[in-house]
């Protein structure tokens, strides 16, 4: 059995309530982890900020500005990543507490440990959100890119990896194609998905993401991200 997280912010005890429903129906014992507010972070600026986020490079990188949510949410997996490096899990299944499990989830996560390497950064994500996967036949396929951290599974090479590219926090914690272009993480997709985000259930505390709409802005950012990507490594 994986070493299970469960991503849940002190104020949602009724999340916490219904991913455990879930797990324990697939009988998944888990060990929750207290989500980071980022907010707490926006507020105290300067050198706080600074020691767990780079907001110029950040800008840089996503072309866009990163939200309070978003930050709280990638240091939160962050964390569980140093807890795997720290009690040296090789392998670990991540959810959100917001997370619907289908019912194929057992038989979706049997083929992925079939598969899995934990001597290589692989990610194995659940849910294909916002991925055109309708000429995929069903099974796990390696994937480009995909914003989803709803459910997925992270070797420990995988973790060390987000660790020594997004810390301070640059990009948000779902922007695997980042890390699959640059650092050569390998991504793994699962059709059909098996995990969803319960937005019909929850509605979400991450505000829409606040995009430059400039084009020609974001091109010069871009070849600023490259160049800085080619000079630091990240």
């Amino acid at each position: 059995m994986l070493k299970t997280w469960v991503v849940n912010m002190d104020w949602n005890p009724h999340r916490l309530a219904f991913i455990k429903e879930q797990l324990e129906k697939f009988g998944i014992p888990f060990e929750r982890f207290s989500g980071i507010v980022g907010e707490d972070y926006f507020k105290k600026g300067g050198k706080e900020l600074r020691k767990v986020f780079s907001p110029v490079r950040s800008l840089i990188a996503l072309r866009k500005r990163m939200s309070a949510g978003q930050l709280g949410d990638t240091l939160s997996h962050n964390a569980i990543y140093h807890k795997m490096v720290e009690e040296n899990v090789p392998v670990a299944l991540i959810f959100e507490d917001d997370s619907v499990l289908a019912p194929e989830f057992p038989e979706a996560l049997k083929a992925i440990e079939k598969v899995l390497d934990p001597a290589k950064p692989q990610v194995y994500v659940l849910n294909t959100w916002g991925i055109d996967v309708e000429a995929l036949p069903p099974g796990i396929h390696r994937a480009k890119k995909a914003w989803c951290t709803d459910g997925y599974v992270i070797t420990l090479a995988g973790a060390k990896l987000m660790l020594e590219k997004n810390e301070p926090v640059v990009a948000v914690c779902d922007s695997w194609k980042r890390f699959v272009r640059w650092w050569g993480l390998e991504l793994n997709i699962v059709k059909p998905a098996v995990v969803r985000q319960a937005d019909d259930i929850f509605e979400s505390d991450i505000p829409k993401e606040m995009k430059l709409d400039n084009w020609f802005v974001r091109q010069v950012l871009w070849f600023v991200d490259f160049i800085l990507i080619k000079l630091t490594g990240r």
